[in-house]
Parts: C-alpha cells; sequence; structure tokens
C-alpha cells in the first residue's frame, strides 16, 4: 500500500533519443512522468458507519512513448532538471494517496464523487507545478542553475520530510512577476 516506482533516479535510457527537437518544441529533452491510480479493484471497507478505500497502490513510471532528449544536449544537468518533474509526479502521487486514505463518505455514490474530485484536484495541482517548475522566472527548462538548485533543495526536503506535499504554484498571472 502507498506508492511504487519512487522515488528512484531516471536515467537517459528512459528516454527517446532524437537528433533535434520534435516541432515547435523550445527544450532538449521532455519526460513524461505517469502516477497511475488504480481504477478498479479497489475493496471498499468500513470506518464505523462510513465507507473509505480500502488498501491500494500508486504507480509512478516513465511513459517512455512520450519522454526525449535531444542526444547532443544529454547532460548531468539536464537529466537532473528532467529527475525535478518525475519527483514532482511522486510527490504528488504520494500527497494524493494520502488524500485518498482520509476519505471517507455515507454511500458508494458519494465515494465515488470524491474519488473524482480528489483525481481532478491532483492532476491540475500535479500539471500546475510541473509547467511552474519549468516557468521562465523558475527554471526555465533547467537553464537557470540558481533556481534549479532551489527547486532541488524543495523537492528534496519534501522527500527527506515522509514524501510532504509542495505547495500549490501560484495562480499563472503572476508566474512571470
Amino acid at each position: 500500500m502507498g506508492v511504487t516506482g519512487w522515488p528512484r533516479n531516471v536515467a537517459w535510457s528512459e528516454f527517446d533519443p532524437r537528433s533535434s527537437r520534435p516541432a515547435g518544441e523550445t527544450e532538449d529533452a521532455q519526460i513524461a512522468p505517469i502516477a497511475d491510480a488504480p481504477t478498479s479493484g479497489i475493496k471498499i471497507g468500513r470506518d464505523g458507519n462510513k465507507l473509505k478505500l480500502g488498501p491500494f497502490t500508486i504507480k509512478v513510471y516513465v511513459d517512455g512513448s512520450q519522454s526525449w532528449v535531444v542526444t547532443a544536449a544529454k547532460s548531468a544537468s539536464l537529466l537532473s532538471h528532467e529527475q525535478g518533474h518525475y519527483d514532482i509526479a511522486g510527490l504528488g502521487a504520494w500527497e494524493e494517496h494520502r488524500r485518498f486514505e482520509a476519505l471517507r463518505a455515507d454511500n458508494p455514490s458519494k465515494l465515488a464523487d470524491m474519488i473524482q474530485e480528489v483525481l481532478q484536484t491532483s492532476k491540475q495541482k500535479t500539471q500546475d507545478l510541473q509547467d511552474y517548475y519549468d516557468s521562465t522566472k523558475q527554471t526555465n527548462n533547467g537553464r537557470n542553475p540558481t533556481k534549479q538548485a532551489e527547486w532541488e533543495k524543495k523537492i528534496a526536503d519534501a522527500i527527506k520530510n515522509n514524501y510532504q506535499a509542495l505547495p500549490d504554484a501560484p495562480p499563472r498571472a503572476q508566474w512571470n512577476k
């Protein structure tokens, strides 16, 4: 029960090597981390007179078909940046798992609605953090070493603190201010 597949280090072997960036891309690598919450087979349990989810695991992995790197651009710093994306996904998976474990409902329909809300909220938060991490005022896709180091510390601290959730990204309108 919990999260599997994370934390761990990603490797260039998980990326499709390319001679150049795909059309329209401005970065030299892209990782597609997946946090896969089970959608079936979870048993429903009871907590007093309330329903709750039984044991389940969220699997975190790299979708190799959507992850790529420009071969000539491979570097330790670029891989470290992509690792940050994977770690954000892993931290998001743990936050989602804790939110699922806390759910309590009077009936199956209400529990199903609450599950959908957690899935939607978690997906949006993780995507916002991924985008904010890459933004011009933050890491600029790993090109800003000072901000990259700040994010690496923030992520490492969250991992050390029992996979503590990262704060929400600020509203997008504030990203370039």
